[in-house]
């Protein structure tokens, strides 16, 4: 996952943009439905960064299988710190850092400092719930006759779009794309049942979102920009947990998929592995692959870190470590090698 792209995902769930609130609400409205759909790979990307404060202590993973069950266990456990830890080296780390900190250090505008107040507002004040509910009412379940006709074609036309992407993908191999495609397929058909008139799905939502936003603690724009990186994405755990609570208010879980995660093969040449995994989605099976190289003796995902430092690298300049290989990305981006904290592995957490 490239650098700016994390740094934007986690500075998004710490500094919601103006009306965002609005969408999410009602998840089964027009602009609310997208943002559902895009929020959960949201939450698996965000899932990719960070380095919190009191992280706890890791014991490096040696071998390819074990890299891909400590990401599967840091996304369960929505820890965003973690993540980080075991899909990149420690110097890359270190360098992320250093480009959070450049982008902290460019001012925010009057006008980013009142829509943050604004959104703030209406998630964390007296009788929010109430007023999202009214709103939700208002926007969402009048419209809910022409959201029903549309919601289907959206959903057909987001599918047909990402699988036509997948199949035009020359660096996946065909297995590789059919995975990928039958994941999209599968979450495409989840988009298309959601019922815009589901009041109790769409209290349960709002009442998440508000208690999120609580716990959150932030009261300007100002107190995010004066975050480093470790506390940003403790906050951004928070988040990450909360949104996965409202996708499961509309029937997608995303901790139950990650239980059922089982490493079914590895193959290891030399410095490179491959990794399928076996899940299921929806009670429906799927799998998925994770490519990986060492380095140092711990195992990474190729594409993330390859990505990452080539990002890093016109970020920053300097001497920090590039890639010259070519990433090969395989369905989902695997996380590395460390293992996940002293908790009981994914296999057990069912």
């Amino acid at each position: 996952m490239p650098a700016d792209r994390i740094i934007a995902a986690v500075r998004s769930l710490l500094a919601p943009a103006r009306g965002a609130a609005v969408s999410v609400t009602g998840p089964a409205g027009s602009g609310g439905l997208l943002a559902c759909v895009r929020g959960a790979a949201f939450a698996l990307l965000v899932v990719l960064g960070g380095c919190a404060v009191e992280a706890p202590e890791l014991k490096p993973t040696r071998d390819p299988a074990g890299a891909v069950m400590a990401f599967v266990g840091a996304m369960r456990q929505a820890d965003v710190a973690l993540a980080l830890r075991v899909q990149l080296p420690p110097d890359d780390l270190r360098r992320l850092r250093e480009a959070w900190q450049r982008g902290q250090d460019i001012p925010a505008t009057d006008a980013e400092r009142a829509s943050f107040a604004q959104s703030i507002a209406l998630l964390t004040g007296k009788g929010a719930e109430k007023s999202l509910e009214t709103l939700y009412e208002a926007k969402v379940v009048r419209n809910q006759a022409e959201l029903r006709t549309q919601i289907p074609m959206w959903s057909h036309l987001l599918e047909g779009m990402l699988v036509s992407s997948v199949r035009m993908r020359a660096d996946l191999s065909d297995p590789e794309k059919d995975a990928v495609a039958n994941g999209i397929s599968a979450l495409a058909r989840w988009f298309g049942r959601i019922d815009p008139g589901d009041r109790e799905a769409a209290r349960r939502a709002i009442e998440v979102l508000c208690a999120t936003a609580r716990d959150l603690k932030l009261e300007s724009l100002d107190q995010v920009r004066d975050m480093d990186l470790d506390v940003a994405l403790a906050r951004a755990g928070i988040a990450v947990r909360g949104f996965k609570r409202m996708l499961a208010a509309y029937g997608l879980d995303l901790d139950q998929a990650l239980d059922t995660v089982r490493v079914e093969d590895v193959v290891e040449d030399g410095d490179e592995a491959r990794v399928r995994v076996r899940y299921e989605l929806f009670g429906e099976p799927q799998t998925a692959q994770w490519r990986l190289v060492r380095v140092d003796g711990r195992w990474y995902g190729r594409q993330t870190l390859g990505v990452m430092r080539n990002q890093l690298e016109a970020s920053l300049g300097g001497s920090g470590a590039t890639t010259t290989e070519p990433p090969a990305p395989a369905g989902p981006e695997s996380p590395a090698d460390d293992e996940p904290v002293e908790s009981e592995p994914v296999e057990s957490l069912r």
